[in-house]
């Protein structure tokens, strides 16, 4: 059951086996969401009607952070608009992992002058890639400057994303597929010298950080 903690203009500290986890402060009418775990930010947000950059923006989160089990969320009242909770929710509508991997390269990391749009998540040669959500395979090519062969799909609310350097793409454009469907196999083409999957997740074609949407 999601615990929330009703709030007007307050700013509230709790400590937690020595980690002391610090809400934001309110300046506005609003609630906090204590943060359950395995839950996201993109879950979170589609809890409460938000979209994930608006959660972003109340609560002021660093681009580099992570949230953690324990953790307190401000939610505005006057954006939200609670939905089911997230036990109820289709299990479809929240993206997994594309493959299980050591990340080797965070969001916005640059190397050799060149701005890490997505994440690396190294695997081995010919590990099996799934669709992160449900959705329609938009793009399907092989040697893509850079990015060797690639597949983007489009999902709901205008999300995409988007898997590269792969060994050998197994869909076609047009194509639906549901979450955790094979589509890839795992490779080094490209600009890759080693086995690893560039992974992005697109909103309206801009760039946003994975980790507020995986797991």
């Amino acid at each position: 059951m999601t615990k929330i903690v009703s709030v007007i203009l307050v700013l509230f500290v709790t400590g937690c086996a020595g980690n002391q986890i610090i809400a934001p402060i309110a300046t506005q009418a609003g609630f906090y969401h204590r943060v359950e775990k395995g839950q996201t930010l993109w879950a979170i947000s589609r809890q409460y009607g938000l979209t994930v950059e608006e959660l972003i923006e109340a609560n002021k989160i660093s681009e580099a952070s992570r949230i953690e089990s324990g953790q307190l969320l401000f939610i505005p009242r006057e954006k939200s608009k609670i939905r089911s909770t997230p036990s109820e929710a289709p299990a479809n509508h929240s993206f997994v992992w594309p493959v299980q991997g050591r990340v080797i390269s965070g969001f916005g990391t640059r190397q050799e002058g060149i701005t890490n749009k997505g994440i690396h998540i190294a695997a081995n040669d010919g590990t099996n890639i799934v669709a992160a959500l449900d959705g329609t395979v938009s793009f399907a090519q092989e040697s893509v400057r850079g990015f060797g062969h690639m597949i983007i799909i489009d999902h709901m609310n205008n999300y995409q994303t988007v898997y590269a350097h792969n060994r050998q793409n197994l869909v076609k454009e047009g194509m639906r597929v549901r979450r955790s469907d094979v589509i890839a196999k795992v490779g080094s083409t490209g600009r890759a010298t080693l086995p690893y999957l560039h992974f992005e997740i697109r909103k309206d074609h801009k760039p946003k950080n994975p980790f507020y949407y995986l797991p």
